[in-house]
């Protein structure tokens, strides 16, 4: 009973494994076929992970369009220190600003998620505490409507940015930059200019970059 036991569990298994690498394989392929748009034309100051001093010199390269509000946004926020592990050399991450708010985006009709446009100043206020803000920022997303930006700015040292009008500037350049992938939700990730809306599995984030390194070697 045992040995079938064993055998049953270990087909179950490489079943599991084959269907994840059919998946994967597909994955690939519409990657490939996704419309080359470019990196945004400006780069973001406001970086999650360096691999190269550089963001271009990076033969992986993520640009997150992403909203603190939004649940999807955080899945891909909790997804990006997976990604950098295994990537320590070859990924740069950065970051833009994409409220789903018309207090700051304009391209909003409604005050939709009412706290990302707030959320967004405080990240924007000092790029070099940015990674650390936004790991805090969609740690609390929960607690928005509670409240909690005034007490992460005052645990961050950051008060009075949310009030700041450079901030407020920062934020609406990163928005502006979406115009160029003609953006309609968060997330939107460009991988090496081409453009995925949603999140996918990072198992599948690492077969497109797997694929990506091996181009690199030819």
């Amino acid at each position: 009973i045992l040995i079938l036991g064993s055998f049953f569990m270990r087909q179950h298994t490489f079943g599991k494994e084959n269907v994840r690498s059919k998946l994967n394989t597909s994955i690939v392929e519409q990657y490939k076929k996704l419309a080359v748009m470019g990196d945004p034309t400006n780069e973001s100051p406001f970086k999650i992970y360096m691999g190269t001093e550089k963001f271009a010199d990076a033969p992986i390269r993520i640009s997150v369009f992403s909203d603190f509000e939004c649940p999807f946004c955080k899945v891909v926020a909790e997804q990006m220190p997976e990604l950098a592990r295994r990537y320590p050399k070859q990924i740069n991450i950065q970051y833009f600003f994409y409220p789903l708010d018309a207090k700051c985006n304009s391209n909003i009709k409604s005050r939709f998620h009412e706290n990302a446009c707030d959320a967004a100043y405080l990240a924007a206020c000092d790029e070099k505490k940015f990674a650390h803000v936004h790991d805090e920022i969609f740690a609390n997303q929960e607690k928005l409507k509670a409240g909690v930006l005034v007490e992460l700015s005052k645990k961050l040292g950051l008060e009075g940015c949310m009030a700041n009008e450079e901030n407020k500037t920062k934020v609406i350049t990163a928005i502006n930059a979406a115009t160029q992938f003609n953006l309609k939700s968060t997330p939107t990730i460009i991988i090496n200019g081409k453009k995925i809306e949603g999140t996918i599995p990072s198992g599948q984030f690492f077969a497109i970059f797997d694929e990506i390194l091996k181009g690199e070697q030819k």
